[in-house]
C-alpha cells in the first residue's frame, strides 16, 4: 500500500483517509452507497462492502492502474402492466477505487454473501499487466 503524510499533528494517514477526504469534499458528504471498511492483517489487507439488495451478477471487481475497482449496476425490469405512483428503483449504479498497488488477479480473493462483500488483498505487490478482472465466490 501507498501512504501519504497528513498535515496535522500525528502526521500518519493513509491513502485510503486522503481519498475519502477527497471523495468528501468534492460530493459534500461521507459516501452513503457501498460503504467499507479496511483492516490491515500482518500479510494482507481485508475491505468489507456493504452492498445490501446487489447480486453478484450486478458486481464487478477488476484492477486498473494499480487501482482496486468495485462497481455495482443494477437495472430493475419494467413492468408496464402496473401503474406505479412512485417508483425510484429502476436504476442502480456505484463506483468506488482504492490504491492497492499491482498484482496478480489470482492474488486477490473476493466473497459476496448476504449484501456483505469481502476482499482480501496481499500487502506485497508485483508487477503485472493493467486492467484484469477478480471472480466472486
Amino acid at each position: 500500500m501507498y501512504y501519504m503524510k497528513k498535515k496535522n499533528n500525528n502526521n500518519s494517514l493513509n491513502l485510503f483517509d486522503e481519498m475519502t477526504n477527497m471523495f468528501t469534499d468534492t460530493f459534500g458528504g461521507r459516501n452513503k452507497f457501498m460503504k467499507t471498511d479496511i483492516v490491515m492483517h500482518d500479510d494482507s489487507y481485508l475491505f468489507t462492502v456493504d452492498l445490501p439488495g446487489v447480486s453478484k451478477k450486478d458486481v464487478n471487481i477488476s484492477l486498473e492502474d494499480g487501482y482496486l475497482v468495485v462497481k455495482y449496476e443494477h437495472n430493475t425490469e419494467s413492468e408496464n402492466n402496473k401503474k406505479y405512483v412512485q417508483r425510484e428503483r429502476i436504476h442502480e449504479s456505484a463506483t468506488r477505487s482504492f490504491c492497492v498497488g499491482d498484482f496478480k488477479e489470482t492474488d486477490i480473493k473476493a466473497k459476496l454473501d448476504n449484501g456483505v462483500l469481502t476482499i482480501s488483498v496481499p500487502k506485497e505487490t508485483k508487477p503485472v499487466d493493467n486492467k484484469k478482472c477478480i471472480s466472486i465466490e
